[in-house]
């Protein structure tokens, strides 16, 4: 050997392999689709659940509405049927059916006390009747003669004081309006009955109605006036003229059954 080492040289081979990438999102992701597919299953069941519900309310509406009628007081409704989509009615009646404007606020009180929002009328009888609507929602009728009162233009006396009065005290019950305790605000049941006196009281053009407010002893004063106004509201709500009602506070005056139940509004002829 020489005295110079002789360092050996090495050569290397790297050897580079191509890999083929498939970037397709469904080979890379191949879970994705069950995926998406289970996310989109309580979509799918909150659907059916809102179409079935909205079903059983039409098909509630609709039994309590067969009551209605026959609690009303109306004659001649033979023939007479009530549907609903959602909770707006429509009541069908037959040719040879035709109904006073007395009657027909009777039978959309008892609608409305029953769970209807809105009540139409639609069928033969709706045009002979002289008021509703047809069945795309026009006008079915001619255009009534101007008079003081809806009532008296068809001959019925409905708009007689007394007689409103009973109407209204019939649609919210012998409780009156009753609240919650410490509460202005109307409840479903209460906003029913709101709504059945409304049909009344707008049937009579030239009515007056004073809206009181009561509370329990131990309340304050401002509550008796605030469960009045929301009584108010609803009834304007429901179609009766903002200058037909006005608001007032009875405090814990003229107790409804006993002092303890001090909490309800009524709604007066003036």
């Amino acid at each position: 050997m020489s005295d110079h080492d002789t360092s050996a040289s090495h050569t290397v081979t790297h050897t580079e392999y191509e890999r083929e990438t498939d970037t397709r999102w469904g080979h890379r992701n191949p879970g994705m689709g069950w995926l998406l597919a289970l996310l989109g299953i309580p979509l799918l069941l909150a659907a059916l659940a809102a179409f079935t519900g909205h079903t059983a309310l039409e098909s509630d509406l609709g039994k309590a509405s067969v009551s209605a009628l026959a609690d009303s007081g109306v004659q001649g409704l033979d023939g007479v049927d009530v549907n609903f989509s959602g909770r707006d009615a429509t009541v069908n009646l037959p040719d040879g059916v035709s109904l006073s404007a007395g009657d027909r606020a009777k039978v959309e009180a008892a609608l409305t006390g029953a769970g209807a929002r809105v009540v139409n009328f639609a069928g033969p009888g709706a045009a002979a009747g002289g008021t509703g609507t047809d069945g795309d929602g026009t006008d079915a009728s001619p255009s009534p003669e101007p008079t003081d009162a809806t009532g008296e233009e068809n001959g019925d006396d409905s708009c007689d004081a007394a007689i409103l009065q009973s109407s209204i005290d019939s649609a919210i019950g012998e409780d009156k309006v009753l609240f919650d305790k410490f509460s202005h605000k109307l409840d479903p049941q209460a906003l029913g009955e709101v709504n059945a006196a409304a049909v009344y009281i707008k049937n009579c053009a030239d009515a007056k109605v004073e809206v009181t407010g009561h509370i329990n002893p131990g309340a304050k004063d401002s509550l008796a006036l605030r469960r009045a106004q929301s009584v108010r509201k609803a009834l304007i709500a429901a179609g009766v003229s903002a200058d037909a009602i006005s608001a007032v506070s009875a405090g814990t005056s003229d107790p409804q059954g006993s002092e303890f139940i001090n909490r309800y509004v009524n709604i007066k002829v003036k």
